[in-house]
């Protein structure tokens, strides 16, 4: 093991700990590029909750749909 850098590890970051290479990346996509990010993104999380419930373990989200009233 070498002596990396934070920046070597993690990439570029801002105080918060925003991934900037990341970022300036997304700003060069086109709207429909975007979306389909993030449609992909959605999906991903949906199967992986979908997921939790075949396994039986609790899920801590609210979901608007299943509110009472």
């Amino acid at each position: 093991m070498g002596s990396e850098s934070e920046t070597e590890l993690w990439g570029e970051q801002d105080s918060a700990g925003i991934d900037l290479a990341r970022l300036r990346y997304n700003l060069t996509l086109t709207d429909e590029e975007r979306l389909a990010q993030h449609q992909r993104a959605a999906r991903f999380v949906l199967e992986c909750m979908r997921a939790t419930e075949r396994a039986g373990i609790p899920q801590f989200i609210d979901r608007p749909n299943e509110r009472e009233g």
